[in-house]
């Protein structure tokens, strides 16, 4: 990245997060940032603010979804396959935990590679039946200790973007791997 931006990755990635959150329109962060940079790979710089947008948005979700958890005391995993999907995430369809367990701080969102088809539904007490609390954290756990999770957590997705603390530890974290 380094010689595509011309200089240092850490300014280009702190750049491009701070645009983030200021251009709400892909036309305008391109414009932007080609401005500072020159010309870069559009595709990849599209794939890239999409994803940046959709986790942004699933984040939002959860901090909505834990106003409500008196309400909505657990979380379900669904997926849909409208696209391929890594092997690994079908580990946790059906997935259903506590909406405070301490998993959801590694597994939410459920968006490890970008445009995967997974989303976390909030649920009441009368919706879950026959639930086994050890049977769904053995199906967590075992989904962590796949080189798939592994791998994603490398590139930041191993945390809950919903979570502030975790997101500001996380990125600083990856910024400095960068240097």
């Amino acid at each position: 990245m380094g010689e595509t931006t011309g200089g240092n990755p850490h300014d280009f990635f702190q750049f491009l997060n701070d645009l983030l959150k200021t251009e709400h329109k892909f036309n305008a962060f391109k414009k932007k940032t080609i401005e500072r940079y020159g010309n870069l790979d559009s595709e990849t710089l599209e794939r890239n603010y999409n994803d940046a947008i959709l986790i942004c948005e699933l984040g939002s979700s959860y901090k909505r979804f834990n106003t409500k958890k008196d309400i909505f005391p657990y979380f379900q995993v669904s997926i849909f396959q409208d696209r391929p999907i890594p092997k690994e995430v079908f580990i946790l369809e059906g997935l259903i935990l506590p909406s405070v367990h301490p998993i959801w701080d590694k597994i939410y969102p459920l968006n490890y590679s970008g445009d995967i088809g997974t989303w976390v539904r909030a649920k009441m007490n009368y919706q879950i039946s026959n639930f086994d609390l050890s049977q769904m954290e053995e199906k967590a756990y075992s989904f962590i200790n796949t080189d798939f999770f592994k791998e994603s957590a490398e590139k930041g997705f191993g945390i809950n973007r919903g979570n502030n603390e975790l997101v500001m530890i996380e990125n600083k974290r990856y910024l400095d791997s960068l240097a």
